[in-house]
């Protein structure tokens, strides 16, 4: 959404709705794969509505087919001091397509104030577990991935397939290469909570 201020634009995009993302409760991600077919990138809610409604906005605002890859999901490999072993996902807006679309709304970048909000998760794993190299294989491979919510619930885990999302970009990542003024250094800097803008 946009909203004129004086001489200015403000742009709030619509990736993160902080409001239902805490009620999902977002618990941790989870990779499927058959091997004969792009992978699975699931985001592991414990409440199943909220979960719904996350990804059919998504698929209202960005497609079954995330074809201008609005949806930016970084996986952040490496240390990161006082966190447990493991690695981090970072789920936020593609801010270089912002400024296409602002491009084609005809607003110049000085006229446009970003409001960007994120959400991301340490996952800690065992060192020997290769559930996220077998993914980044997989995307290798099929140059694709599909992200869809999974519901935590008394039985056990429920993918819930309707709601899938293709994309094609992802943004592997290590520690050390995130620097100051990174879009993910919110991740690893203890002093910022999870959402961000």
């Amino acid at each position: 959404m946009s909203r004129r201020m004086e001489n200015k634009v403000l742009y709030v995009t619509g990736v993160i709705d902080t409001e239902l993302w805490n009620k999902a409760s977002w618990m941790g991600t989870a990779v499927l794969s058959d091997k004969k077919a792009a992978p699975y990138l699931g985001l592991l809610f414990q409440n199943r509505e909220a979960a719904i409604k996350i990804f059919e906005q998504w698929n209202k605002d960005f497609g079954h087919r995330d074809l201008y890859e609005e949806i930016r999901i970084a996986v952040i490999e490496g240390d990161v001091p006082e966190q447990e072993f493991g690695y981090t996902v970072h789920i936020t807006t593609n801010q270089e397509n912002l400024v296409t679309k602002c491009k084609k709304l005809n607003f110049s970048e000085p006229q446009v104030l970003f409001v960007v909000i994120s959400r991301f998760r340490r996952m800690p794993t065992s060192r020997n577990n290769q559930n996220m190299k077998i993914f980044r294989e997989e995307v290798e491979r099929f140059l694709s991935y599909k992200i869809i919510p999974i519901y935590m619930g008394e039985k056990g885990l429920e993918p819930l397939f309707d709601y899938e999302i293709e994309k094609t970009e992802i943004f592997f990542r290590k520690v050390d290469e995130i620097l100051e003024n990174d879009i993910d250094i919110a991740c690893i800097k203890k002093s910022i909570t999870k959402d961000t803008e």
